[in-house]
């Protein structure tokens, strides 16, 4: 049977039916995996030739003074509870002489000005995260303002001269700064550069390389990267590139290009994530969710839902053939109104029904923190949210 694609167009589909799978077919997937670590196998997540899902969160930022007090108690209740964690390995900032918060909080200040507490930081919430049975993906970049982004790499490069800072209200990269990052030979080797030190680190706190460690899941090139037909073409040769090269570094961990829109209302938005899928390259594909939220792609009732998350999963596990991961997902009280529930009872029914009814190999809500600033609408504190953690206990499946 064919699985629920009317939302990609016809001449897409007959590119892309199973027929044409050796067109998106990575032979890394046929190779023999290392022993603990998570591998593509058969179109899902597999461990020692074990098919695993796997239930977490995004904890965003674990760096800086006020992350570093509470970063192993985070993790260690979060092992209670869930399998799998989604990490920020960025923080880019202006050129400068760090003061002692941003020498905790930022990787970089400059394109050369890397700051080593922020990596060792990095370091040990993965040692936590591993004494804890936590997987842990690893988010290189992002695609908005925020912690850096592509507006950060387009002021270092072109705008040197007015210290190259971020105008606070612009959170959104224009289509200028999207092509640029995707086309400039500078843009793509400064990324290359915040890759291999990532990639190619060893921890400092258990000694093991990056790449020999089964605690990492894998590698997300960028979050949220938006598309605009401008630069999709530019965009869809970024991403094979930077796949390529972090293969290179580590041939054994699994590679996203974070693309989340398969949920778009526009036709072409839809198509360049089928298309961003397809690349050999890439292992597993992502999805963020937002239901009730007044912006476009996000379900307004429970059936909206339901049928977002059954197109995306049984295409890209009918005709990808790859893993699909539900990377964020979140209510808050206005927006779970149209659902008749309160937000924690609403966000662990949509993680099970990702996971148990759709099939989705990963389900992750955003946002895991103990920061209660109040422009945060989406927190989940797991010593205050304990029934909420209770219900995802059950549905830890994989570790």
């Amino acid at each position: 049977m064919r699985p629920r694609v009317a939302w990609l167009s016809a001449f897409l589909l007959t590119a892309m039916w199973p027929g044409h799978a050796q067109h998106i077919d990575d032979p890394r997937a046929h190779a023999r995996p290392r022993p603990g670590f998570v591998a593509r196998g058969d179109g899902h997540f597999a461990v020692d030739g074990r098919r695993i899902q796997l239930v977490g969160a995004t904890a965003e930022l674990l760096q800086g003074p006020e992350p570093r007090g509470w970063t192993p108690r985070l993790v260690r209740a979060a092992g209670e509870s869930l399998s799998v964690l989604r990490v920020w390995a960025f923080n880019d900032g202006p050129r400068r002489a760090p003061n002692p918060w941003e020498r905790q909080a930022f990787f970089r200040l400059g394109p050369e000005g890397w700051l080593p507490d922020a990596h060792v930081a990095l370091d040990r919430a993965l040692a936590e995260a591993r004494a804890a049975g936590l997987r842990v993906i690893l988010v290189l970049g992002n695609h908005w303002a925020a912690y850096g982004g592509i507006p950060q790499y387009f002021e270092w490069i072109n705008r040197p001269a007015r210290g190259e800072g971020i105008p606070p209200d612009h959170e959104t990269p224009t289509v200028e700064e999207c092509r640029f990052f995707y086309s400039d030979a500078r843009a793509r080797l400064a990324y290359r550069d915040a890759v291999r030190r990532i990639v190619d680190r060893r921890n400092t706190v258990t000694g093991a390389l990056y790449r020999d460690d089964p605690t990492i899941l894998g590698y997300e090139l960028m979050n949220e990267p938006r598309s605009q037909p401008a630069y999709a073409r530019e965009q869809r040769a970024w991403n094979r590139e930077m796949a390529r090269y972090v293969r290179t570094l580590d041939p054994s961990h699994l590679i996203s290009t974070g693309l989340d829109n398969a949920a778009s209302p526009l036709e072409w938005e839809r198509e360049n994530w089928a298309r961003m899928g397809m690349i050999p390259e890439i292992d597993y594909v992502d999805l963020h969710l937002y239901p009730g939220k007044t912006s476009p792609g996000n379900p307004a009732n429970d059936a909206e839902l339901q049928k977002r998350l059954g197109e995306v999963a049984d295409f890209a596990h009918q005709v990808l053939r790859k893993p699909v991961v539900l990377a964020e997902v979140g209510f808050t009280p206005a927006s779970a109104r149209a659902f008749g529930a309160p937000p924690g009872e609403l966000l662990a029914r949509t993680l099970e029904d990702a996971l148990v009814r759709h099939g989705f190999d990963a389900a992750l809500f955003w946002l895991l923190t103990f920061d209660r600033d109040p422009w945060r609408e989406y927190v989940v504190d797991p010593e205050r949210d304990r029934s909420f953690f209770e219900k995802l206990r059950t549905l830890r499946t994989g570790r």
